[in-house]
């Protein structure tokens, strides 16, 4: 099987054809005996030996190994898979395809939208992938197509195929000897052998065996520490054995119930949640009742605080219920002394006296606010009567109403006058009022008023007659312009016929006597005519002017007698405006001196009702004090107050004697008052759970106080005993071991069984590991020391000339090429032309005596690297005798040299060869031809 064609398009160095509709890069008639790839470095050669990579592998040996080499966020970046156009910049529209077809009908096709190998448009890297064979899909097993058993992958299948210009080199220096020893075993078709080989060294480089013999050693040590831990914690507690531990838990859980059962009925807290186990207590139950009582020891540790808190609680209120009793002695005694102190200072006899002077002052009081309320409504009634007549208008100036009610104000002031004059704080306003007369007695009102008609009089009269020169003037100006007009148009009219005129065009007379001009006897007619129109046209104007002169005289007398007005108007508005704002000050000030009077009154009124309430409280308390003091049978008004006083010394002796004793308990800095005591009583009751038993149910609190303490002893005895099994409780840590004591030498004995067996494991593999290197060291010496392809191939180049034997020697370290005294490693000494030859030795000895695959192609990518021309000859003559060859053998050479690709096509001219020549590169990929 061969492969026949290759179509690129947009990977590494090809874009995509523009001289194909498809945009494919074709190579075919790859299946002839020799096929040349011939041009500059750069243009193509090496990207369609790794396209061929990439289609069978998806991937390109020479591109993972960057990753080594440079930054991951650089690679992301990186084209070096797509191709990158260096101007359109339209890498995310191409698409990767590569498509390998074999003369068997098998057809591979591989795409991916990837710019790099592995980390593609951001981190991930994708390709798809199709094989096919004579139309049918075969992506599971393409491989059976390329090797025989199928069993060889395809990165090792490439290896055996494809010699690329740094994996030459690479397949010697890079590989370690152990590497290489794989890549042979390989290719000798010994793969199971090294790969049974690899899996074992790699078990034992695991160290797999060795962690699991630790790991059990550090198990039995563990267990046999368990067993000495709990032997000496029995030990350091007087127990004995393990059984005599038990019993004694077990007793003590036997106590611990009966003290539960004891006190369950007789507490009101929830003792009998102790649900003790009434099982025996063994080494499998012992986890369960460790638990208990962890569990239990909290409960009622809780409990025994919860209890605390409400019986202290308790007690606190007991206390504060105590202090408020206190409190109260003190209150009373407060109280009793202010009693006998009202009772002292207070008679029936001085309280209904001031009762009776209270009633007195209330009707007083409404007396005077009925008085002041009429008053107060007369005057201002008498203010808006006054307001009303006042009124006037200041932009017509006088009032005619003003002076048609003139007699009527002057009667509403003097009854205004009458009026304040009863009220000697009125006096000031009496003396504005008697202004306001002066004003109006002494102002010859008629007189102003006649003054003022007269003048408007004159002034409406100067105003018709303007407005009748105004008429005259429009009248004479509208005439004069349009006879002014006609005379123009006659004179222009005279003046054009001249002499030929003899009579007049208006009248058509000759006679001109009774014309207001003379004229001489030689004077034409027309001049005449003339003259008679230019003094009409004078006369006209002239009695314009005299009319607007006319006009203007009596506009100065219109203005004089205006100013008459304005002064006459001025003179009233001056006289009335001080009326009325002395009017309206007196009646304001009245007005609000009454209605203050009123407000007085009711003050006086309030004051009376507050203090007859007051007194008739006071006379209650007085009946009451007495009852309380006295005694029903005491009369009010029949008191025997001559040991009043006593009692009240008695009542202070007291007070002194409590707060000597109990201020400082209440942190008084001072003697408390009747107020500082109600405060800190107040304050007492506030506190929580004062309110629930003051004052009713201080007996029940009693009651509470005695339960709590009882339910706080059982607790406490309970927690005793809890507190007695904590201290010989088995610790969490020795538990178990406790539990599996009996299970622990079993164990441990086990544990030894494993170990021994597996360092019998161990020796063993040692032994297999030996004898596998063995096996491979041998069937590499067998096969490779002297191969004779190998051999043949290095001889025929002959690339060094001392060394002209090479042999495949294998050691434990792994393959080597030596000299032939087996004493010098040669890929240490050899040049890279040297080294050249070496690869191309190994590459296509083993590859021309490859038996698995099915393919029947070599691919070398230049070759020739630094070879010499005998070695290039040489190395001619080598593929001429692999064509020659019966082995069906077919090569793919490219190479950068023009004198090597004409030698070989001359030294190959009867063989089938494909020449493709690749002249130039573009913006799209190379352009290349057949020769």
């Amino acid at each position: 099987m061969y492969l026949e064609t290759v179509k690129i398009k947009n990977f590494r160095g090809y874009g995509c054809n523009q001289n194909r509709e498809d945009g494919f890069f074709v190579f075919d008639d790859l299946h002839n005996d020799l096929v040349i790839f011939n041009g500059f470095n750069g243009f193509g050669k090496s990207s369609f030996f790794e396209a061929i990579e990439w289609g069978l592998t998806d991937s390109v040996s020479r591109l993972k190994n960057f990753e080594d080499i440079y930054n991951k966020n650089d690679l992301k970046k990186s084209y070096h898979l797509k191709f990158f156009h260096p101007s359109k910049r339209d890498s995310d529209e191409r698409e990767i395809c590569v498509i390998l077809q074999f003369t068997n009908g098998l057809k591979l096709t591989r795409k991916s939208k990837s710019i790099s190998i592995g980390f593609g448009n951001s981190d991930n890297y994708e390709s798809t992938f199709y094989a096919e064979k004579d139309g049918y899909s075969v992506e599971d097993s393409f491989m059976d197509s390329l090797v025989k058993d199928g069993k060889i992958d395809s990165d090792k299948f490439i290896k055996s195929h494809l010699l690329g210009q740094e994996s030459i080199n690479h397949f010697i220096r890079s590989n370690r000897p152990e590497e290489r020893r794989a890549i042979f075993m390989d290719m000798l078709n010994l793969n199971p052998l090294y790969t049974l080989y690899s899996e074992i060294k790699e078990y034992k480089r695991s160290g797999a065996i060795t962690s699991e013999i630790n790991k059990l050693e550090s198990e039995e040590t563990s267990s046999q520490n368990n067993i000495e831990q709990v032997d000496t914690f029995l030990e350091g507690r007087d127990f004995g054995s393990v059984s005599d531990y038990l019993n004694r838990i077990d007793q003590k859980r036997e106590e611990l119930k009966e003290l539960v059962n004891r006190y369950s009925d007789s507490s009101e807290e929830k003792i009998q949640d102790s649900k003790v186990t009434s099982q025996k207590i063994n080494s499998q139950g012992l986890a369960d009742f460790n638990k208990f009582i962890d569990k239990e020891s909290l409960r009622l540790n809780k409990l025994h605080t919860s209890q605390t808190d409400k019986l202290n609680a308790y007690k606190r209120i007991k206390e504060t219920i105590s202090r408020i009793n206190e409190l109260k002695i003190i209150e009373a005694n407060y109280r009793k002394t202010a009693a006998y102190k009202f009772l002292l200072e207070n008679s029936y006899t001085g309280i209904y006296s001031e009762i009776t002077e209270n009633v007195g002052d209330y009707w007083s009081s409404k007396k005077i606010i009925a008085n002041q309320a009429s008053k107060e409504k007369e005057l201002i009634k008498l203010k808006t009567k006054l307001e009303t007549a006042i009124q006037f208008n200041e932009d017509e100036n006088i009032s005619s109403h003003f002076i048609n009610n003139l007699e009527q104000i002057i009667r509403d002031i003097s009854l205004l006058k009458d009026f304040l004059v009863e009220n000697t704080e009125l006096s000031n306003e009496v003396k504005n009022v008697n202004r306001v007369v002066s004003f109006l007695e002494d102002t010859d009102w008629s007189n102003l008023e006649k003054q003022r008609k007269n003048l408007n009089e004159q002034l409406n009269e100067s105003y018709r007659d303007i407005e009748l020169i105004d008429h005259k003037i429009k009248s004479a100006s509208t005439l004069n312009d349009t006879y002014q007009s006609l005379l123009l148009e006659m004179r222009n009219y005279i003046d054009s016929k001249g002499e030929a005129l003899d009579e007049c065009p208006v009248c058509l007379s000759q006679y001109l006597d009774d014309a207001p001009l003379s004229f001489t006897e030689d004077e034409p007619f027309y001049h005449k005519l003339l003259k008679i129109i230019d003094f009409t046209t004078q006369q006209g104007n002239e009695q314009v002017k005299e009319l607007v002169e006319t006009k203007k005289s009596m506009k100065v007398v219109e203005g004089i007698t205006l100013d008459n007005l304005d002064k006459i108007n001025e003179q009233f508005n001056e006289k009335a405006l001080q009326i009325k704002q002395l009017i309206t000050s007196v009646l304001d000030k009245s007005i609000t001196y009454f209605s203050n009077l009123k407000v007085e009154g009711k003050e006086l009124k309030k004051s009376a009702v507050d203090s007859f309430k007051k007194n008739r409280q006071k006379l209650r308390d007085l009946k009451k004090t007495i009852v309380e003091l006295l005694g029903e049978q005491v009369k009010v008004d029949n008191v025997d107050r001559s040991n009043i006083r006593e009692k009240i010394k008695e009542l202070n002796e007291e007070r002194s004697e409590w707060l000597e004793k109990k201020k400082s308990n209440f942190n008084f800095i001072e003697d408390p008052s009747i107020s500082d005591i109600l405060f800190e009583t107040k304050e007492l009751l506030n506190k929580d759970g004062v309110g629930e038993f003051y004052p009713e149910k201080t007996e029940l609190l009693n009651k509470k106080i005695t339960r709590s303490s009882k339910d706080l002893k059982v607790i406490e005895v309970l927690i005793e005993k809890i507190d007695e099994i904590l201290k010989i409780k088995m610790p969490d840590d020795y538990l178990k071991m406790v539990i599996e004591y009996g299970k622990l030498e079993d164990k441990t004995n086990s544990i030894r069984d494993k170990i021994s067996l597996l360092r019998q494991q161990q020796t063993q593999m040692n032994s297999d590991l030996q004898s596998l290197s063995a096996l491979q060291e041998e069937a590499i010496e067998s096969r490779l020391k002297n191969h004779p392809l190998i051999q043949w191939v290095y001889k025929a180049i002959n690339p060094h000339p001392f060394y002209k034997n090479l042999i495949i020697s294998s050691e434990k370290s792994g393959t080597n090429f030596k000299d032939e005294e087996e004493n010098i490693v040669l890929d240490q000494i050899f040049s890279s032309a040297q080294l050249n030859v070496l690869a191309l030795s190994v590459f296509l000895g083993l590859g021309l005596n490859n038996s698995t695959s099915k393919l029947n192609h070599f691919f070398l990518d230049d070759p020739i690297q630094s070879m010499d021309d005998i070695n290039v000859l040489a190395f001619i003559d080598v593929l001429r005798g692999v064509l020659d060859s019966k082995m069906n053998k077919k090569m793919i050479v490219s190479t950068h040299d023009d004198n090597f690709a004409k030698l070989l096509s001359i030294k190959m001219r009867n063989k089938n060869t494909t020449h493709f020549k690749f002249e130039n590169y573009t913006s799209e990929g190379p352009l290349y031809g057949k020769v």
